[in-house]
């Protein structure tokens, strides 16, 4: 997989509502989108994975906690998927 960081910048919105805003930015270009909210039970985490047709790139905006990172990657779409949609839960500890 490579993967290469393009922007990372604060962000106003919560986590759901920048993650739904890129997912619409993508969706108006006509390009594939996925997006997974509330990926931590702690943390406010959202990912948008966007894939441009006719290209091997996909694009990821991932944001936590008021903070936005883009990344080009490239991948196939379930290895793309995989290792971007997944939780990040806390658990108590006795």
């Amino acid at each position: 997989m490579t993967e290469v960081l393009i922007r990372q910048a604060p962000t106003l919105l919560s986590a759901h509502a920048a993650a739904t805003v890129a997912r619409q930015a993508a969706k108006d270009k006509g390009w594939e989108t996925w997006v997974e909210y509330s990926q931590s039970d702690v943390l406010d985490w959202a990912t948008c994975v966007t894939h441009k047709p006719g290209t091997i790139w996909y694009f990821v905006v991932q944001i936590v906690e008021n903070y936005e990172r883009v990344y080009k990657v490239l991948d196939r779409k379930d290895a793309v998927l995989k290792r971007w949609f997944h939780r990040c839960d806390a658990y108590v500890s006795e």
